[in-house]
């Protein structure tokens, strides 16, 4: 019997490794893809190009680049 619990255990930590290190890996490409926009926001805005343009085109508004 022990060894049956061990085994659900182990299997727990496991799935509980995987869902965490799943979780991890979205919420860093996340806030890599939000980081690259706001690169490319500062540079469209550095020639001047308008802001209508500049959040149709990142999805950022005036107030992500300032934060």
């Amino acid at each position: 019997m022990p060894e049956i619990i061990n085994w659900w255990i182990q299997e727990g930590l496991e799935k509980g490794r995987e869902q965490g290190l799943e979780k991890g890996r979205v919420e860093g490409l996340e806030e890599g893809l939000r980081q690259k926009a706001v690169e490319d926001a500062r540079k469209m805005r550095e020639p001047g190009i308008p802001w209508d343009i500049v959040t149709d085109v990142t999805g950022l508004r005036p107030e992500d680049l300032i934060k």
